[in-house]
């Protein structure tokens, strides 16, 4: 189930030219890091309550220029998110993220809930 969440959150993010991933080892910037966070049992929606982040990540260029990376990218996963009908939580935009290549680069966190509804109901 929690592989499931994050590959339908990487295919619409991929699906809209966006690198994405869930292997830390695999970050491309500019692109995004997907996990979950959270799942809670809801007996009402017979489904989970699942919550997660998306590490928007841009190159390292400094300054006004990771700014204004980090916004255009911000912007371009925020509808992917809305039509996937998760609820962004909040964003965090000053984050760091560090590649397998070592370092670090501008990021930006967003935090997301959903449901997902179970596959056999």
């Amino acid at each position: 189930m929690i592989l499931d969440a994050c590959e339908s959150i990487i295919d619409a993010i991929r699906a809209a030219g966006i690198a994405a991933t869930l292997d830390a080892r695999e970050i491309k910037p500019p692109g995004c890091f997907v996990t979950v966070t959270k799942l809670k049992r809801d007996a009402l929606i017979d489904g989970w309550q699942v919550s997660g982040d998306v590490l928007v990540i841009v190159r390292d260029l400094g300054g006004v220029g990771d700014l204004k990376q980090l916004s255009e990218l911000v912007d371009d996963v925020i509808p992917i998110l809305d039509d996937a009908n998760l609820e962004i939580e909040g964003i965090d935009a000053n984050q760091r993220a560090t590649p397998p290549t070592g370092g670090t680069l501008p990021a930006a966190r967003i935090r997301w809930s959903g449901i997902i509804h179970r596959k056999d109901a």
